[in-house]
Order: C-alpha cells, then structure tokens, then sequence
C-alpha cells in the first residue's frame, strides 16, 4: 500500500480512473468556478448596497443556518453518496430504491423538526446571544430557508453517488448562484435589504431542490412500489451517525468566528472577513472539485481493495489541486488591497487577513485528497475523532486570538487550524493506510509558482495592481499566463496528458449537448 508506480500507460486501470475523476472534476470544477463567479459578484453587490454592517448581519444570519441544517441533515448526504455509488456497482437495484427511501424520508422528518426549532428561538437566540433585535425577523425567515439547505445536501450526495457529476455541477454550482445573483440584481433596482437578500438565498435553494428531485427521479424513478425494496437500515444508521457528528462539528466550527466576532467585535468585520474567504474561495475550487468526483471512485477501489490504484489516484490528484491553487495564491499575496478594493474601501482593512487565509487555503490544497481518503475508506472513527479535534482546536484558536486581536486574529485562527488538521490527515492517510500523496512531480507546479510571483513583482512594479481594475486584471493575467507558461516548459506527465487528451476528445460531445 505504498501507491502507484510512475510508469502508467494510457490504458491502465488507474489511467482509466484517472480520466473518470477528470471529467467528473472538470464537470465540477467548471460548476464551482461559475459558482464562484457568482458568489464573489453577488458579495460585491450586496456588499455596496448592504454596506460592511448590514452585509455582516446578513452573513451572520447564513451562517447560523448552516449550522442548523448541519443538525438535521443526520450525516445521511456522505451515507447517500457511499451507499449509491457502492449499491449501484453491485447492481443492487432494490437495496437502492430501499436507501432511497430512507435518505428521503428521514430527511423530510428532520427538516421539519429542525425548521420549527429554529422558528420558535429566533427571539431567545438574537437578544440572548447578540443582544440585536434585528437577527430575530432574519432568523424567522431563515426558519423556512432550512429545509432547502438539508434537501440540496442530500439530493446532489445522490447524483454524485450515481457518478452524475454534471448533475451536481447543474444544480449545486450553476443554477442555485445564477439564480441568486440574477434576483439580486433584478432587486437591487428597487433597493436591497438584508432581509431581501436572505429571502433570495431561500429561493435560490428551492430552485435546486426542484431540479435535483426530477434528476434523481431521471436516475432511479421515485414512483415504483414503496415495497420493491431491501432497507439497509441498521448499515445505513452505523454509517450515518459519524458523519452527521462530524457534519455538526464542521458547521459548528465555520460558524464560530462569526459568531465570536459578532460577541467580542463587530458585525462589520463578520462581513470583512466573509468577504476575506469569498476572494480566496477561486483557490478552493480544484481541491473541492476533484473531491467530489474521487469520492465514488475512491469508495469502489476502497471496497474492492484495490491499493494500488488508489495510491496513484492520491498521488496524481494531489498534484492536480496543488497545481490549481498555486497561481491564485501568488495572485493573492501580491495584490491583497486592489482585491478588496472591489467591495468598497471598507473592506480594504481586510488586506493583512486576506493573506493570512491565502496561506491556510495553499495548505488545504497541498494536502490534496486525504480527506476523501478518510472518508470513503470507512474509518469514521478517525474521521469522528479528527473533527471532534479540529473543533476543539478551531474553537481555541478563535478564542485565543479573535478577543485579543479581532479580524487579524481570526484570520490566523482560520489558517493555522487549517494547516494543523490537514497535517495530521496526511500523517493519518500514511500510517493507517499506507498512502503517500507527493512524488517528484510535485516540484513542477511548485516551480512554476516561483517563476510567476518574481513575474507578478515585475508587472506591478511596472503598472501597479493598485491603480484600478484594469490594472488589476493585467497583473493576474501576466501571473496566469507566466505559471502556465512554465508549466508546459518544465513538461506535462505522461498520465496527465492521457487525462488531457481524453477529455479533449470529449469536447466535441459536450459541445453538442449545450448547443442550442
């Protein structure tokens, strides 16, 4: 179990896999990226309509609803995708229809339970805790934006189970944002509000909700006999119950800082700092991406035992978010105050947090896919005991350092509990599984990325990034273009340019399909 070898040919299994993970990333990734797109121009419209205080208030509001939909969601989106991807190989069709079942209709019970709670202490919540009366209306509309939240979890866990990662990338990345972000702009007419942009969030999460029922009914029909099925309930149940306390955890520790800044600081530097980890979220795109497409595949070779493969899948795909993140990381440590210059001058004092957290997203992407690894071997007692750690911690650090020293702390607290957790993944993934994640290609995209910082210094020098938008955009184009550049000199590995020429040959199909 020391991964794959460095010499494979085009039509290897790993090779094969590898170009599955590809176009299944490559569906997402360009999902994520319109997803990004949107978001960061739906925070920069909101941001100047809503200023840095209301747009705090609102991201507050968000992030507390996450929080409660991490609680209803009962870890049932990760046993979804696993069970279907699994059940599906073994062609399993009524233990399917029997998940399904189950997924689904514990997942409307729970909605429902989690949306009253959520409803009914809007009030003790926003004068108990924040001691703001305008959080309790915003949380009484959040109530009926939950259900939506666990639904879309669920449902796009079920297409990617099914390996229909355009699917996913369909609902989650495309059409949820544009949704949002055509609203906003059809509202912003009229006048924005934080209570308008919070009930937009809903709908937009309705509309995915929508979409992703009529494509897992496409997947697998919805209105066979209840019946015509094997429910797995007991395997079903051991399998979800880790993950839904590792869900907990997860939504607990990204909504702390918010909730410690509004606490011991301001609701505008909550905004500054969501805004702080929208602009470093393009680096975040590759390594989420290619997660999301190795996770059935990574189940299957898990299950079948096949190490080698899986080692080379970790190998390679490691290499390949690195790789993505590196130019957005140059880009962010050069130009920190033109970037959020973008959003109005109160964000500017965001600068200094804005690179503290590029270096927590560099770590998260050199760490590549061990959290897939974790996740789909099915050893969710170390994933259990990583996140009950990684709250502990990130709670810590965030008290430890939000009190004492306020946006900048929590930008450090944010990297540096980042960086630990991804550390101790790696050394999981290597002692308990045998895994290694780095090989001397690895060096590649690590000297591109000093070939394109020293090119990013010059530009600047030259036409300084801080003068205006155009400016701007010349400098990370000259850092683009400069890092791909040395990429392609330095040479593209034989298992990549299989990869390359594989989805290339599917250009064309694609091509025809989104004709009109």
């Amino acid at each position: 179990m020391n991964g794959a070898s460095e010499g494979r040919q085009g039509g290897s299994p790993a090779s094969s896999q590898l170009i599955s993970v590809a176009k299944g990333g490559g569906w997402l990734a360009a999902g994520d990226l319109v997803n990004y797109v949107a978001r960061f121009v739906a925070a920069l419209v909101l941001a100047r309509f809503l200023g840095a205080d209301g747009y705090g208030l609102y991201t507050l509001t968000v992030s507390l609803l996450f929080l409660a939909s991490g609680l209803g969601n009962l870890g049932l989106d990760a046993t979804m995708e696993r069970y279907t991807a699994v059940l599906t190989h073994r062609g399993d069709s009524r233990g399917m229809w029997g998940t399904l079942q189950l997924g689904l209709g514990i997942t409307i019970v729970s909605s429902i339970i989690t949306s009253s709670i959520v409803f009914f202490a809007a009030d003790a919540i926003s004068r108990g805790l924040f001691d703001d009366d305008r959080l309790a209306s915003m949380f009484r509309i959040g109530a009926f934006v939950v259900p939506f939240l666990i639904a879309t979890s669920l449902l796009a866990s079920i297409v990617r189970g099914f390996k229909r990662m355009d699917y996913s990338a369909l609902t989650e990345n495309f059409l949820q944002p544009v949704v949002r972000l055509t609203l906003i702009f059809i509202l912003a007419i009229t006048g924005l509000t934080s209570t308008i942009a919070l009930a937009i969030f809903g709908i937009s999460y309705l509309a995915a909700v929508i979409v992703l029922v009529g494509l897992v009914h496409r997947l697998h029909p919805l209105n066979r006999p209840l019946r015509d099925a094997d429910r797995y309930v007991k395997e079903v149940a051991t399998f979800s119950f880790p993950f839904w306390f590792a869900g907990v955890l997860t939504q607990l520790r990204k909504s702390l800082q918010p909730v410690l800044l509004g606490v011991y600081s301001t609701v505008a530097n909550i905004g500054i700092i969501s805004l702080v980890k929208s602009a470093n979220l393009l680096g975040r795109v590759a390594v989420i991406s290619i997660g999301k497409a190795l996770r059935p595949t990574l189940a299957v070779a898990l299950d079948q035992g096949r190490d080698e493969e899986t080692g080379h899948l970790y190998q390679a795909t490691t290499r390949w978010t690195l790789s993505a993140n590196l130019p957005i990381f140059v880009l962010m440590v050069l130009h920190p105050v033109a970037i959020l210059s973008l959003f109005g001058e109160s964000f500017e004092a965001g600068a200094t947090a804005l690179i503290i957290v590029a270096f927590g997203e560099l770590a998260n992407a050199a760490s590549g896919t061990c959290g897939a690894i974790i996740d789909m071997s099915g050893l969710t007692l170390v994933k259990s005991i990583n996140k009950i750690f990684e709250v502990a911690f990130t709670i810590a650090m965030n008290v430890l350092l939000v009190p004492a020293f306020g946006l900048v702390g929590a930008a450090f607290a944010f990297t540096i509990s980042r960086t630990v957790l991804q550390i101790v993944r790696l050394v999981e993934v290597q002692k308990l599984l045998g895994f290694q994640p780095y090989n001397i290609r690895i060096m590649k995209p690590l000297l591109a990325a000093t070939a394109a910082f020293g090119a990013g210094i010059g530009v600047d020098w030259w036409i300084p990034a801080t003068t205006g938008v155009l400016p701007l955009a010349l400098n990370a184009f000259a850092i683009v273009m400069v890092y791909v550049a040395m990429t392609i000199a330095l040479g593209v590995s034989e298992e990549d340019k299989v990869v390359i020429a594989a989805v290339a040959k599917r250009l064309p199909i694609i091509r025809s399909r989104v004709a009109p």
